[in-house]
This record gives C-alpha cells, sequence and structure tokens, in this order.
C-alpha cells in the first residue's frame, strides 16, 4: 500500500503532467515531494519502474534533470487498490486514499463498485455451493466474549455463535428440560447428548460449570448475574444443578441471558456451539461460516462477512442494494425495490445523571428544571428518524403520543431560579452515533443559560470508570426487549451507566425491590414490585428520558427470513434467498 500511496502522492504533485507524456524532474524534487532521501527515491523509482507504474531515465550528469512518465492511471490504481481493501475489511483506510487522492468520479465509481460488493453472492466450485452474504455495519463490534457484553450489537454477534442453557423467554436451548424446588433456590438442568463446539469438544455439564466459575471469578460487572448462585453442580455428564442463595423465578429468563452463554472448559474462547462459527475477526471485518454440526436447523446462508464502515464516512452513501439495519447510524435511500420493515424495540433514548459527582446536579431542582425544559417533540421534528415518540420512561405506551408531556417551560424556570445554578459547565458524554442528539441537547438548553460540554468517546472508551466518574451525563439508549432481566440490569450491572451514576443510599434502596421481586412466584406481582424500580428514578430525578426510536430493516424481496429479534438485529441463521424471484441472483 506505502508504493501505492506514494505514486498517488507524485500523480498528485505533479498533476499538470498528462499520461505518456515524460517531462524533466530531478531526484531532489522528488525527494521534496515525497519526503524520502536521495536514497530511497531511488529504490522507490525502481520499484515503480519494474512495476511498470512509471518510465524514468536519470539526468546525465550533475544537476541535469531526469526524464519521468507516468504510464498508469492514478484512478485506477486507486480503485484497485481500494477494492482489495474492501475485501479485507481495512474500510478506515479505503476512505483515508478517497478522501486523500480521490476525484469525484473516483469516489462515485468506489462506491458502485461496494455496493454491488455487498450483498448476496453465490459461488460454485468442484460442485460445492456456496452462499455468501456481505453485509455493512457502521459500528465496531467490541468483543466476542459473552461475558463481555455489554452493548446490543456485541451481544448479537455473540448469540450467532454460542448458546446459552435456555433460549428467551424460557425456550429449550442447550438444555431440553429443567425443574426447580418450590422455593426456586434449585434448578436442575438437562443437558442435550451429541451437541459439539466448533472446534469438536462435546458439550458436558463440565463446560457449564466451568462457564459460571468463570463468570463469578473473573468479572466482578456481572456479579448481579452470579452472585446469586451458591454452587453449580455436575450431577452427570448431562445434567446440572444450580443452587441459589436466595429465591430467583426469575433465574431461567438469567440462564437464557446473553453473558450465561456457554463457553468449552478447555479454553478455546471463541468457539461455541452456535449456528455460525468464526472463519474471522479484525478491526473492519467479521466472517462467519455455516456450523454444519448445529444440534438444531443449519443456517441456510454458509457465509456471512460483516464489513465495518466507520460512522464518520456516513457522507459516502451506499445504495442499500443488500440487507440492512437501520438504528441511526447510516440511513441511505433506497433506489431499488425494497422490502421495508419497521418495528419499535421496548426502551428509550436517555441521559443517565452522575448523583455520584459532586456539583450543581446534585440539587434536584436542577434536575428537575433539566427535564422540564428539553422540548422533545421538537428534537424529533428537527432530527428526524429514527427517533419517533417523547419519552416518559422506558417502555413505549399502548397508546403513544407525539406530545411532550414533561416539557414545561414555567416549571422549567422555577426549578432554575431554585436550583442555585451559576453557569457551571457540565459535562455530556456519548458516542457518535447519538452526536447529533447531544449538540441539539446543548444548543436547546443554552438559551436557558445552561453550559454543556460534549465529549464523543468509543465504545470502549466509554467502559472505563474514570470517564463515567467525570461525566454529568451520559446519552446512550436503554434496550429492553429481553425481558425483566435486562431491566434489572440497568439497576445492577456494573456496565451499567444507569448503575453506576446513581446514588450509594438509591442504588441499595432498588437493590432491596430487586430482592424482593425476584421471590415473587407471580409474574404479575413481579411487574408491581418492578415497576416502582422506574417510579423511584422519575422521584429522584435520577435519569432523563428523551426520545423512543424505532429500528429499520431495508432488504430486497428476494431475501427471506428478515426479522428483527429482541436485540434489534436479524438472525443471519434464519435468512434465505429465493433464486425464483430475481434472475441475475443479485439483490437489485
Amino acid at each position: 500500500m506505502k508504493l501505492i500511496t506514494d505514486y498517488l502522492l507524485l500523480r498528485k504533485t505533479f498533476s499538470t503532467h498528462e499520461m505518456n507524456q515524460p517531462f524533466p524532474i530531478t531526484i531532489a524534487e522528488l525527494a521534496q515531494a515525497l519526503f524520502y532521501t536521495t536514497r530511497n527515491v531511488n529504490h522507490i523509482l525502481n520499484k515503480m519502474s519494474q512495476l511498470g507504474w512509471i518510465a524514468f531515465e536519470s539526468g546525465r550528469g550533475r544537476g541535469h534533470s531526469s526524464q519521468m512518465t507516468f504510464l498508469v492511471s492514478s484512478e485506477n490504481l486507486l480503485l484497485q487498490e481500494c477494492m482489495e481493501m474492501a475485501k479485507r475489511g481495512d474500510m478506515e483506510s479505503v476512505f483515508r486514499l478517497l478522501r486523500e487522492f480521490g476525484t469525484p468520479e473516483a469516489k462515485n465509481h468506489f462506491i458502485q463498485w461496494l455496493s454491488g460488493y455487498f450483498g448476496y453472492e453465490v459461488s460454485v466450485e468442484q460442485s460445492h455451493y456456496r452462499e455468501t452474504i456481505r453485509l455493512p455495519i457502521y459500528r465496531k463490534i467490541n468483543t466476542l466474549d459473552p461475558a463481555e457484553c455489554f452493548f446490543r450489537l456485541d451481544s448479537h454477534m455473540v448469540k450467532q455463535l454460542f448458546n446459552t442453557l435456555v433460549e428467551f423467554p424460557t425456550e429449550c436451548g442447550l438444555a431440553h428440560h429443567w425443574k426447580r424446588n418450590e422455593e426456586a433456590t434449585s434448578w436442575t438442568l438437562f443437558l442435550y447428548k451429541g451437541v459439539r463446539f466448533h472446534h469438536g469438544k462435546e458439550l458436558s455439564a463440565d463446560d457449564v460449570v466451568y462457564t459460571f466459575k468463570r463468570m463469578k471469578e473473573n468479572y466482578p460487572h456481572l456479579r448481579w448475574l452470579v452472585d446469586q448462585i451458591q454452587e453449580v453442580r455436575a450431577l452427570s455428564p448431562y445434567v446440572v444443578q444450580f443452587v441459589l442463595s436466595k429465591p430467583n423465578h426469575l433465574f431461567l429468563q438469567y440462564l437464557a441471558y446473553t453473558p450465561s452463554c456457554i463457553i468449552p472448559s478447555d479454553g478455546v474462547l471463541q468457539s461455541g456451539t452456535g449456528p455460525y462459527k468464526l472463519a474471522k475477526k479484525s478491526d473492519g471485518i467479521l466472517i462467519l461460516e455455516a456450523f454444519t454440526d448445529y444440534f438444531k436447523e443449519r443456517a441456510h446462508i454458509d457465509v456471512v462477512e460483516i464489513i465495518n464502515i466507520p460512522e464518520e464516512n456516513e457522507d459516502f452513501i451506499l445504495d442499500p442494494s443488500m440487507v440492512m439495519v437501520q438504528t441511526g447510524e447510516g440511513v441511505p435511500p433506497h433506489s431499488a425495490p425494497m422490502d421495508v420493515h419497521d418495528e419499535f424495540v421496548s426502551g428509550s433514548c436517555m441521559l443517565s445523571v452522575n448523583l455520584r459527582k459532586e456539583g450543581p446536579l446534585q440539587n434536584i431542582h436542577l434536575r428537575k428544571a433539566l427535564t422540564h425544559m428539553i422540548n422533545r417533540a421538537r428534537m424529533i421534528w428537527d432530527l428526524g428518524d429514527p427517533r419517533f415518540y417523547p419519552s416518559s420512561g422506558f417502555n413505549l405506551q399502548m397508546r403513544p403520543r407525539f406530545i411532550d408531556m414533561d416539557y414545561e417551560l414555567d416549571k422549567a424556570k422555577s426549578y432554575l431560579a431554585l436550583s442555585e445554578y451559576k453557569g457551571e459547565t457540565l459535562a455530556l458524554y456519548t458516542y457518535k452515533r447519538h452526536e447529533a442528539d447531544a449538540r441539539w441537547l446543548k444548543e436547546q438548553l443554552r438559551p436557558f443559560g445552561i453550559m454543556v460540554s460534549i465529549t464523543i468517546l468509543t465504545w470502549r472508551e466509554m467502559q472505563d470508570p474514570k470517564n463515567q466518574d467525570q461525566a454529568d451525563f451520559i446519552l446512550f439508549e436503554a434496550i429492553l426487549s429481553e425481558g425483566e432481566v435486562q431491566f434489572i440490569e440497568l439497576f445492577q450491572s456494573g456496565y451499567s451507566f444507569i448503575h453506576n451514576h446513581l446514588s450509594v443510599s438509591l442504588s441499595a434502596e432498588l437493590d432491596e425491590v430487586i430482592e424482593e421481586a425476584l421471590a415473587e412466584p407471580t409474574e404479575a406481582a413481579r411487574k408491581q414490585k418492578l415497576d416502582t424500580l422506574e417510579q423511584k428514578l422519575k422521584k429522584e430525578y435520577a435519569c432523563i428520558f428523551l426520545v423512543h426510536k424505532n429500528i429499520i430493516t431495508v432488504s430486497p424481496p428476494s431475501l427471506k427470513g428478515v426479522k428483527i429479534n429482541e436485540k434489534g438485529w436479524i438472525d443471519f441463521k434464519d435468512l434465505w434467498f429465493d433464486h425464483t424471484s430475481s434472475q441475475d441472483g443479485s439483490f437489485t
């Protein structure tokens, strides 16, 4: 790549000279253009000459000009290199090259190629029929370790590779049957026989014991999930028993949660039992291959390639002639006939308020003022999709309204006057995908004299406790589509911004409510208890609800099995291509 960059730099520097037309030049001029020593320049020129990119004739004698001729199109070379880098998943370098050296025409040619590269492909090698689907995503996959999962995209990818004992809400996973005692303190699960990990090892109860022991010993962020487990026993190779310290009538949901995915006890971490196995992972690309020995139905698509498009390159709009899940990062138009599925996933975009940090937000009147001075309906109008309804709580109401019931300027001004706020700057931390919302909030609050600074971090940087401690607010989206346990996670997980910003006293109060709820045998009684968690948050103005969002999938009519799952994504194993609806085998 460096040699290609050098050639492109020469073409850019000496752009007045036509191809196939010799022109005079000195080694000193070349060294200055390439930022090399004269010795290195000669080495570079020799390489380019051998590749047929240039013709170079040295000048005779000191001070005499040499003759150089450009022999290849810089645009063709640029496009070839960008295509190769895209296939390797190095999209960051692709867009850097295009920005530095690409003409508008070159950028358009590449985007046309990339739009065709994404989507569906069939290859036949030695009578082997192989179907591949390539998908773009606009944020990075942070981890494939189930125990480290918190973000929705990571959890979705992990569930393509791994299985839990129980599938949400209470379907058979790796276990085909279970039973418990009356107090819900002892749970016995019976494993399917013959289930294999991707590297060939057969699943046994020892793997279950190892998985939960690892979580208890190595992941303090997961205490909320596993502290209740006193002991995990392998009663036989295919029977495992959990002994709990307290009653938990939701324990099956705990076992169905992504961090509880079973990993092999021999330490082959990225080998699961799921429908796909990991073929390749780098910063820019994830390649999954169908696991032919999967213990349930085999996936239809043989290979799934997921290529990361850095968020800052959203201006390179793709024509989505492939399946695309739109959650707010990149929302391209679609010219070809496409199926569009629009669905709400329970949850809310919101601000956590740091009640552990000394400062003006310790005054509840300021927290009240901020809640009432944000015009959520205007936010939706100004910023558009996927923001859909003003939010006043975690769950979308049965009959949602576009009116923002919390927006009351008279109340906001009254509370602000009582708050003793003196213009201190409030630090708002968030991710790139929420940057537009953050900047809108900053401008919305400015006329009231509220000063806000914005810090944009990566997903991993946001998990740094120091960053969470420094933030007055964290802007994020809380998703609650996986039932009561996902709701509990918000208040107890060490990964949760809400939990990490709660005051010590409020956190302890919420923990008591959760313990009482888990001891309730009926869903109605548990719901009544858990509903008080949100009420207590609102009473203390410990968070500020903003908007509900929707999720849109865009896919060609020939792609079947497209359905948004509880993680706000699509299960790859359910996708299949209807060849009878497309004569050329493409998506367009």
